[in-house]
Protein backbone atom coordinates (compact mmCIF):
# COMPACT_ATOMS: atom_id res chain seq x y z
CA UNK A 1 0.00 0.00 0.00
CA UNK A 2 2.89 2.36 1.31
CA UNK A 3 4.67 1.41 -2.35
CA UNK A 4 1.61 2.51 -4.36
CA UNK A 5 1.30 6.16 -2.51
CA UNK A 6 4.91 6.32 -2.45
CA UNK A 7 5.13 5.65 -6.69
CA UNK A 8 2.32 8.44 -7.58
CA UNK A 9 4.10 10.96 -5.18
CA UNK A 10 7.78 10.52 -6.81
CA UNK A 11 5.86 10.71 -10.62
CA UNK A 12 4.40 14.07 -9.14
CA UNK A 13 8.15 15.42 -7.71
CA UNK A 14 9.76 14.40 -11.17
CA UNK A 15 7.00 15.99 -13.62
CA UNK A 16 7.18 19.17 -11.42
CA UNK A 17 10.93 19.02 -11.21
CA UNK A 18 10.68 18.81 -15.36
CA UNK A 19 8.55 22.13 -14.90
CA UNK A 20 10.83 23.74 -13.28
CA UNK A 21 13.98 22.65 -15.73
CA UNK A 22 12.29 23.35 -19.05
CA UNK A 23 10.76 26.76 -17.03
CA UNK A 24 14.99 27.78 -15.96
CA UNK A 25 16.17 26.95 -19.50
CA UNK A 26 13.28 28.57 -20.92
CA UNK A 27 13.12 32.15 -19.71
CA UNK A 28 17.00 32.15 -20.66
CA UNK A 29 16.23 31.96 -24.63
CA UNK A 30 16.93 34.74 -26.47
CA UNK A 31 13.68 34.46 -27.88
CA UNK A 32 12.35 35.21 -24.67
CA UNK A 33 15.57 37.83 -23.34
CA UNK A 34 14.03 39.96 -26.63
CA UNK A 35 10.29 39.08 -26.74
CA UNK A 36 9.04 40.15 -23.04
CA UNK A 37 10.89 43.48 -22.96
CA UNK A 38 9.73 44.04 -26.35
CA UNK A 39 5.81 43.50 -25.53
CA UNK A 40 6.03 45.41 -21.49
CA UNK A 41 7.21 48.61 -23.87
CA UNK A 42 4.86 47.90 -26.61
CA UNK A 43 1.83 47.52 -23.53
CA UNK A 44 3.03 50.79 -22.21
CA UNK A 45 3.15 52.59 -25.40
CA UNK A 46 -0.30 51.96 -25.76
CA UNK A 47 -0.92 52.71 -22.38
CA UNK A 48 0.48 55.97 -23.20
CA UNK A 49 -1.28 56.81 -25.67
CA UNK A 50 -4.47 55.74 -24.06
CA UNK A 51 -3.66 58.45 -21.65
CA UNK A 52 -2.94 60.71 -24.40
CA UNK A 53 -5.74 60.18 -26.48
CA UNK A 54 -8.43 60.67 -23.25
CA UNK A 55 -6.43 64.01 -22.48
CA UNK A 56 -7.08 65.20 -26.31
CA UNK A 57 -10.75 63.79 -26.37
CA UNK A 58 -11.10 66.19 -22.89
CA UNK A 59 -9.08 69.31 -24.50
CA UNK A 60 -11.04 68.87 -27.76
CA UNK A 61 -14.61 69.05 -25.69
CA UNK A 62 -13.81 72.00 -23.86
CA UNK A 63 -12.99 73.53 -27.17
CA UNK A 64 -16.10 72.54 -28.67
CA UNK A 65 -17.99 74.29 -25.52
CA UNK A 66 -15.89 77.39 -26.24
CA UNK A 67 -16.91 77.19 -29.37
CA UNK A 68 -20.41 76.48 -28.71
CA UNK A 69 -20.77 79.69 -26.12
CA UNK A 70 -18.67 81.33 -29.16
CA UNK A 71 -21.80 80.68 -31.48
CA UNK A 72 -23.99 81.70 -29.07
CA UNK A 73 -22.08 84.68 -28.36
CA UNK A 74 -21.89 85.84 -31.89
CA UNK A 75 -25.86 84.81 -32.75
CA UNK A 76 -26.65 87.26 -30.08
CA UNK A 77 -24.77 90.13 -31.56
CA UNK A 78 -25.94 88.88 -35.05
CA UNK A 79 -29.52 89.69 -33.53
CA UNK A 80 -28.29 93.03 -32.38
CA UNK A 81 -26.86 94.05 -35.42
CA UNK A 82 -30.42 93.36 -37.06
CA UNK A 83 -31.94 95.36 -34.80
CA UNK A 84 -29.35 98.24 -35.43
CA UNK A 85 -29.78 97.93 -38.64
CA UNK A 86 -33.24 98.48 -38.81
CA UNK A 87 -33.14 101.62 -36.46
CA UNK A 88 -30.83 102.51 -38.91
CA UNK A 89 -33.32 102.20 -41.94
CA UNK A 90 -36.06 103.98 -40.08
CA UNK A 91 -33.81 106.90 -39.08
CA UNK A 92 -32.44 106.88 -42.70
CA UNK A 93 -36.47 106.97 -43.72
CA UNK A 94 -36.58 109.97 -41.09
CA UNK A 95 -34.24 111.68 -42.32
CA UNK A 96 -35.51 111.77 -45.95
CA UNK A 97 -38.45 112.61 -44.86
CA UNK A 98 -36.59 115.48 -42.71
CA UNK A 99 -34.73 116.96 -45.99
CA UNK A 100 -38.15 116.45 -48.64
CA UNK A 101 -39.60 118.70 -46.00
CA UNK A 102 -36.81 121.31 -45.91
CA UNK A 103 -36.56 121.24 -50.07
CA UNK A 104 -39.73 121.97 -49.54
CA UNK A 105 -39.68 124.84 -47.60
CA UNK A 106 -36.92 126.42 -49.61
CA UNK A 107 -38.96 126.41 -52.74
CA UNK A 108 -41.18 128.75 -50.92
Amino acid sequence: MERVIIEPLEKRIDAIELRIGFMESWKNTPYIQITIPLIISLFMATSWVTVAMAQMDKRIDSIERRMDRLESRMDKLDIRMEKLETRMDRFESKMDLVLIELKNIRRT
